[in-house]
């Protein structure tokens, strides 16, 4: 049980890492975290700050699209582990 705990751990820390490498940081100061939601699968919510209705798209092992709620928040359930871009889009900025 500790080594199938330490493995998720460092599997969400890569992750988490990969995440970061692939751009998921923005200009506008967004805050992104990987939770597991199911065993193999994974969310990723977050807040794109100031952007309500933003487009947030996901590419990579899956391919989707969600819009911010009014607070800039959102929130992409059932991912698999792997490589992953994250592109927040809104008109006009």
């Amino acid at each position: 049980m500790n080594k199938l705990r330490a493995f998720t751990q460092i599997l969400l820390y890569v992750l988490m890492m990969l995440l970061l490498i692939s751009g998921c940081s923005t200009p506008t100061g967004g805050d992104f975290t990987v939770a597991s939601s199911a065993p193999n699968t994974y969310s990723l919510s977050g807040v794109e700050s100031g952007t309500p209705g933003a487009t947030i798209n996901l590419t990579g092992a899956s391919i989707t699209s969600v819009t911010t709620d009014a607070t800039g928040a959102f929130t992409i359930t059932g991912l698999a582990s792997g490589k992953y871009t994250i592109t927040p889009v809104k008109t006009g900025f």
